[in-house]
Parts: C-alpha cells; sequence; structure tokens
C-alpha cells in the first residue's frame, strides 16, 4: 500500500497545493471545496545527529555499498510546521509537515511497517485535536544520513556499528518530539506566497549517439550528444508570521536533491546545512524555522556539466564550496522574497486536506526483462 497526502491552501489568487510521497507536484483535487478559515501555524526543530561520543558510527544511507563515519559537518534535522483552519474558533482542517534531512521516504516500506505508519500509529490519541492521518513527511533526500533500514546494507557484526535498528527508534523518538513542540505551539498566523528563481539543480540524464539515455551520465564521453531534459529553478516560498507581525519561518521548495557530499563519508544535511547557516545572519531570519521541501527532480542533481571549470573558479573567488555556493543563491533569493511578502499577509485561508489510501503494486519484471538486464 502507498499513500499520498493532498494539501491545499490558497492565498488569494494563488493557490499552493501538494501531492506529498516523495515530491512535491502540482494537481487539482476535485469534489473537495475548500473552506475559507482563520489559520493558525506552529514550528519546531529537533536534531536527529546521533551521537558521535559514544563510540558507535552510523552506516550512511544513500550508496550501493556502506559506508561508515564518526564525523558531522552540518547536523541533520527534523523541521516541523503544524497548520491547522479555525471556523467558530474551532479546528475545521490541519496538517502537519515535517521535512526528515534523511535519504529515503519515510513512507517506504522495507521490511514491515514504514517509519511513516509506525510514527502515526504512535501519535494516534496522543495529542488533542490531532488527526494522526494528516501527519506528513518528506525527505530532503540527502545520501549522507544514517540508515534507519535494517538488512539494507550487510554489516560487520561488531560494537562500534549503530545498527539502523537503533537509529530507527531514535529517530521516531524524535519524530513523535517534533510533532508534539509543533502542534502545541500553534498561534494565531498569516501567510504569504512568494516565487523566485535560484539554479539550482541540473537535469542529470545524458543522451549518447546510440540514442542511450543514462541518469548520471557524463559529457565527456566522446558518444556525449545532448542532456535530455530542462530544469527547474524556481523557488517556491511560503512565508509565516505571527500576531506582532514577525516572521516565524519560511517553507523553501526547490527541485533538486541535497546530494553534494554523496562521495563522502560524513554525516551532513547538504547545501540545506548551508542554507540555515546562512539564512540565521540575514536581517529578520535569525529567529525564523526553515523548511526544506523537496520539489519533482528525479531527474536533476547538483552538478554543473556545463562550464564547471569556471563554475568551480567562481566558487573559489566567493569562498564556496559546492554546498556554500548553492546554500548562497537559495538564501539570496528567499531574503529578495522577503519584503515582497510582507505587504501581503493573509490570515484568513482557504484550506483542505484530503487523505487518501491507495493501492500500489509492485510492477514484476518479467524473466527476459531479467535477463536483459542481467546482460546489461
Amino acid at each position: 500500500m502507498n499513500w499520498w497526502s493532498y494539501f491545499l491552501i490558497r492565498n488569494r489568487s494563488c493557490v499552493g497545493l501538494a501531492c506529498f510521497g516523495f515530491a512535491a507536484v502540482s494537481l487539482a483535487v476535485r469534489g473537495h471545496a475548500a473552506e475559507t478559515l482563520d489559520l493558525m501555524a506552529g514550528w519546531a526543530r529537533v536534531d536527529i545527529t546521533p551521537d558521535m561520543k559514544s563510540g558507535k558510527k552510523p552506516v550512511l544511507a544513500g550508496l550501493m555499498v556502506p559506508r561508515f563515519t564518526d564525523t558531522v559537518d552540518h547536523p541533520v534535522m527534523l523541521t516541523a510546521l503544524a497548520l491547522d483552519g479555525r471556523k467558530d474558533g474551532k479546528v475545521a482542517e490541519q496538517a502537519v509537515f515535517i521535512s526528515c534531512d534523511i535519504g529515503v521516504g519515510t513512507h517506504n516500506q522495507w521490511r514491515g511497517e514504514s517509519l511513516l505508519e509506525e510514527l502515526r500509529r504512535r501519535l494516534k490519541g496522543r495529542l488533542p485535536g490531532l488527526d494522526e492521518r494528516k501527519v506528513v513527511t518528506m525527505c530532503t533526500h540527502t545520501h549522507n544520513s544514517p540508515s534507519f533500514m535494517e538488512g539494507q546494507y550487510k554489516l560487520p557484526d561488531e560494537n562500534w556499528v549503530l545498527r539502523p535498528a537503533e537509529y530507527r527508534e531514535f529517530l521516531l523518538a524524535r519524530l513523535e518530539q517534533v510533532v508534539e513542540q509543533a502542534w502545541g505551539r500553534r498561534e494565531p498566523a498569516a501567510m504569504t506566497w512568494a516565487l523566485g528563481h535560484a539554479v539550482v539543480g541540473y537535469n542529470r540524464r545524458v543522451v549518447y549517439a546510440d540514442g542511450q539515455a543514462v541518469l548520471g551520465g557524463w559529457r565527456r564521453d566522446p558518444a556525449f550528444e545532448f542532456i535530455e531534459g530542462g530544469s527547474d529553478y524556481g523557488v517556491k516560498a511560503l512565508f509565516f508570521w505571527n500576531p506582532r507581525g514577525e516572521l516565524t519561518g519560511v517553507l523553501v521548495n526547490v527541485a533538486c536533491p541535497s546530494q553534494v557530499q554523496i562521495q563522502e563519508s560524513v554525516i551532513s544535511a547538504d547545501f540545506w546545512g548551508d542554507v540555515r547557516e546562512q539564512l540565521r545572519r540575514q536581517p529578520g531570519f535569525e529567529h525564523a524555522f526553515v523548511l526544506p521541501m523537496l520539489a519533482a527532480a528525479g531527474d536533476q542533481w547538483p552538478y554543473q556539466q556545463i562550464r564547471d571549470k569556471a563554475e568551480a573558479a567562481m566558487r573559489e573567488r566567493r569562498g564556496f564550496d559546492l554546498t556554500g555556493e548553492l546554500g548562497r543563491r537559495i538564501v539570496r533569493e528567499v531574503v529578495d522574497l522577503l519584503p515582497l511578502s510582507r505587504g501581503d499577509r493573509r490570515s484568513r485561508v482557504d484550506f483542505r486536506h484530503v487523505v487518501r489510501t491507495l493501492p500500489m503494486p509492485l510492477r514484476v519484471i518479467s524473466a527476459e526483462e531479467a535477463k536483459r538486464i542481467d546482460e546489461e
């Protein structure tokens, strides 16, 4: 089984609509009209970096082989935004979004119950007024976070290994904590949408002379022909404000997985760690939460294949590595959008969140397909 959570929150003539499974996309929800409701919002952030002083090394998820580390570059975090819409003072609609600095979607079922299913089960009846079905999780797709899926890798039976099952329990406890904190901090709020642009992701499907397209192919191959598709440079933002007119947080949606450090054996939130650090130094953002959201980006990555030497030279001039440079681009755009958003704050919004459980059977490959795959 798989699930989709449809969320509609409309501010004036703009519709912000997301379908959360692995990514966010625009679509229409038919037959579910949104009511105009009074908005409430609460934020929370929790560190999910394991204790590196324990002597145990986590195995990093993301590659085909296990990587162990005792080094942290950027801490990995959970960021939660709890929303509800009220009619006559009573909760009429709600949604809790949790952005996770992890490598795979929490709805994945590696073995048995998925992380999201277990989280919802643990939350059921725990927090007054919370509908656990409307808790939505999403991943930034960093390939530098600890694995929580036992059996994903063959691991040595040694005391220094932080088992994925141990980290899963640690992660679940903090998921419960971040939901409880965000839900308990709801207060009257206003929101504003904004759209900007920053070059973060690039199409990574390379087409060769024989017509074959390769995900993550390389242009230096003599048979290189062209990059297959385009890229989405949109920076989609939702700003949230408290009754005192202070910015409480911003949801930032970009179409690029955070995978710059994919070959490094370090724990890291990748370029989202740089976004958090750099944005905190900007006026008005000192105490604001940042909720990263990965848009549909299956054919995107953060590596520029054209002018790559010139790109590297410019980063050196600015004093940034690649994660810092991508963070700079996102932060520059979010800061630019802030003054454009202050004058359009809305505390009454059209709000609708629909949850449906759908059967999603796995595709079974044929013997002929398996043979061809083996040959390739």
